[in-house]
């Protein structure tokens, strides 16, 4: 996969000046995952449950180090030269949570996560940020105060976010989530077949349209489908299919979360954001024989997320790299217990 560069320095004449030991202090490093929504995509906004699971294959590693006397910012080949402002604001703003003064300081890395595809990449980007300035000054934080503070900073990406993103980045577990509530850690059960006594992981593939949609756009486009009257009802039968696909990972029940997926596919399609483009490419992605396959994130663009036929999914991998390209097809295997 695509490894994209990462440099960040941020330009601020009123900083402060480097206290002396920074510029001789061990630079930190940080990682974090992606992250996919398996069901409950913009009714998460609205109080319904969703199910996420991190995407351990796709990461994003900074490295952050203290400088001299400069602090700029800018990015090459993540994220469009219009957003250096907005990241300026991110390590601001992280900084201040973390009750830091701003000092000039310098962030490189790289990143295999899709940028703008609903796959995690900013929440990655946040939790990465706070990861990296409380090593660098041996502040202790757990996963749920780094879930929450990184979930302050995606406000500069996508208005109001639930905290799905950021909660299952920093945990790096499968979720079931509700807005303002304590998550709910999946622990999936391994596949059966059959045909033999061999279990098997969860699997999924990515497929990337390669098209990109703003996901505030978005969420802005699918409110009104949730503020009808008939937008409680709607919520509930969400929360319901989040509901049926958490049991159905826990219990290695595939044909639950197949039907979760596909009754989650139908709402997001009747809310408007799945456009021709990814009709296409799910209805391509059923021929190549995976079992379901809907939009993931946002929609508009970004990505596909297909559930594979465990004995079979090397093979359904291979069809769809075939149809879509290698590059543009990506596998994820949720851990199991």
């Amino acid at each position: 996969m695509l490894s994209q560069a990462i440099h960040i320095e941020l330009k601020d004449s009123d900083l402060q000046q480097t206290p002396a030991f920074l510029p001789f202090a061990q630079p930190s490093r940080a990682y974090a995952c992606g992250k996919v929504i398996l069901v409950g995509e913009h009714a998460v906004i609205y109080g319904a449950r969703a199910v996420a699971i991190p995407v351990l294959s796709m990461r994003l590693e900074v490295v952050l180090q203290a400088v001299s006397n400069t602090l700029y910012a800018r990015r090459r080949n993540a994220l469009k030269t219009t957003h250096s402002e907005n990241l300026q604001n991110v390590i601001r703003d992280a900084l201040r949570i973390l009750n830091c003064k701003p000092f000039p300081l310098r962030i490189e890395g790289h990143s295999n996560i899709l940028f703008g595809a609903g796959l995690g990449a900013s929440a990655a980007l946040c939790v990465c940020i706070l990861k990296a300035i409380s090593q660098f000054f041996d502040i202790k934080l757990d996963a749920f105060e780094l879930a929450s503070f990184a979930n302050q900073l995606e406000k500069r990406f996508h208005g109001t976010p639930s905290g799905l993103d950021t909660m299952t980045v920093a945990l790096e577990k499968a979720l079931l989530f509700a807005k303002a509530s304590e998550p709910q850690i999946i622990h999936a059960r391994s596949l059966s077949s059959r045909a033999s006594d061999r279990l098997y992981p969860w699997t999924f593939a990515i497929i990337d349209s390669g098209t990109r949609s703003p996901t505030l756009a978005m969420v802005q486009e699918s409110a009104p489908y949730f503020r009808q009257s008939a937008g409680e009802a709607r919520l509930l039968r969400f929360d319901a299919i989040a509901e049926l696909s958490c049991k159905g990972l826990e219990s290695g029940d595939l044909e639950a979360v197949r039907q979760g997926m596909e009754s989650a596919g139908r709402l997001l399609h009747e809310i408007g954001v799945v456009p021709p483009l990814l009709e296409t490419i799910i209805e391509r992605a059923q021929d190549c024989g995976v079992l379901s396959a809907k939009v993931t994130g946002a929609g508009g663009g970004g990505c596909v997320l297909c559930l594979l036929n465990p004995v079979h999914a090397a093979d359904t991998l291979h069809r769809l790299q075939n149809v879509f390209g290698l590059d543009k097809v990506h596998e994820v295997t949720l851990v199991t217990a």
